[in-house]
């Protein structure tokens, strides 16, 4: 049988849970008999499409042209992000050049990929959205894994949501239908998101990522897979619980720099930040007005003065060049446990966030992502187990661009990019 590659990308995994995962016994087996990247230096923001897509590409954002997770920027023209619009390469495209059969599961970023087995992942239950999900992947595959597996898969619901998705890499293995495998599990993101960063549930979810680990090397056990099965962990960093809410555009609001109707729709603005976590990128109208330039820089310096204890930093991008945000200004940096809220119906320029909300509601998240890679949760982790991999490794750190070049490594491909393959992980 061919090499088999299985990437298993674990959204919200911290560099601060690997002494938790050697507790379990799945996580300490692979790490004890494979290698393991302690802390994974993220890009900023450390958000999961840019973070999954660098994973791909071995570039930054400014390089492969994903920033954000949420593109409904409501002042501009908002069309969610394609394969086709990551800027370069990726090793999956390498892969299927040099003859490989490639799949993906619920990995951000793939809407119309040219892969054959291509499981989109599905917003809501919202008609459109399923229909929406189905016609950017591989429709027929993944119409006919839904109506077979209906009782098992339930859309934005965790576990229920990866153990789909484990189920369907099973099969791609087992029918030989693929000997790439790149999927995305939620479960863990989902539970640090809406019940805290250290909370029962994300304990439970760890738990559940250190089965699934275990279930798969069990049943590749079992059907003579492990032997030509090389797997890797791979994660993005984690979320800090927020206590506070910085309302930025009803600052612009209440400064003349932002106006909205009877409605409390934005009608016209001069300055507009789109925040995602702890985040935000201010949007000018007239970018290349000297004068309004100036006015919102003036505001945002004493802004941010004003509020140092819940924001880090204003940047102007053109000085950044590292943080190139596709026509934004500004980017506002938040400290952790503080957010940026876009709303402009609010009562002050910081709000305090109510965790009993936050707990008695479970569509209410109480923790998030998008801060500086300087920070401690921001951090993520790569575990490479099986075929190729030296035993009892364990290196300090690396750059998530270093993890694109070094997975192609285990198939005898050099993959171009800023990254450079780890040395010691592969024998």
């Amino acid at each position: 049988m061919k090499q088999c590659i299985l990437v298993m990308f674990v959204n919200s995994l911290m560099s601060s849970d690997y002494f938790t995962l050697k507790e379990f016994d799945n996580f300490k087996y692979i790490i004890s008999k494979g290698a393991v990247v302690r802390k994974v230096l993220n890009q900023y923001p450390n958000l999961k499409a840019p973070a999954s897509t660098s994973i791909l590409t071995g570039e930054f954002p400014y390089c492969h042209g994903i920033y954000f997770d949420n593109f409904d920027i409501c002042v501009r023209k908002y069309r969610e992000k394609e394969y086709e619009d990551i800027r370069v390469p990726t090793i999956l495209d390498l892969f299927k050049e040099n003859g490989n059969n490639v799949s993906v599961i619920s990995w951000p970023i793939m809407g119309n990929s040219n892969f054959k087995y291509n499981f989109m992942n599905i917003k809501s239950t919202k008609f459109h959205d399923i229909v929406r999900g189905i016609l950017k992947g591989s429709s027929f595959y993944m119409l006919k894994n839904i109506l077979k597996y209906s009782n098992i898969l339930k859309v934005n619901m965790q576990p229920e949501n990866d153990n789909f998705s484990s189920i369907l890499a099973m099969e791609l293995l087992e029918k030989r239908k693929s000997n790439v495998i790149f999927l995305n599990f939620n479960h863990l993101d989902y539970a640090r998101r809406r019940y805290s960063e250290n909370s029962e549930n994300t304990i439970d979810a760890l738990k559940s990522i250190d089965r699934r680990v275990g279930d798969f090397l069990s049943w590749c056990d079992n059907k003579n897979i492990l032997k030509d099965l090389t797997m890797f962990v791979v994660s993005n960093g984690g979320v800090y619980d927020c206590k506070n809410s910085i309302n930025i555009n009803y600052a612009f609001l209440k400064n003349d720099l932002l106006s909205i109707n009877n409605r409390g729709k934005i009608k016209n603005y001069i300055a507009y930040a789109h925040c995602d976590g702890g985040s935000a990128f201010i949007y000018l109208k007239n970018p290349n007005n000297a004068n309004d330039y100036g006015r919102v820089k003036v505001f945002l310096d004493d802004f941010v003065k004003k509020n140092s204890n819940f924001i880090k930093d204003v940047y102007e991008t053109h000085g950044y060049e590292s943080f190139d945000l596709n026509n934004f200004s500004f980017r506002l940096e938040g400290k952790p446990n503080c957010i940026f809220d876009g709303g402009v119906n609010k009562v002050s320029f910081v709000e305090e966030i109510n965790l009993d909300t936050c707990f008695l509601n479970s569509k209410v998240n109480r923790s998030f992502s998008g801060y500086s890679n300087e920070y401690e949760n921001s951090s993520g982790m790569f575990i490479s187990y099986g075929n190729r991999v030296s035993e009892g490794i364990e290196i300090e750190k690396c750059s998530i661009v270093d993890i694109a070049p070094t997975i192609a490594s285990f198939m005898d491909l050099r993959f171009e990019s800023s990254g450079k393959v780890i040395k010691g992980i592969r024998k």
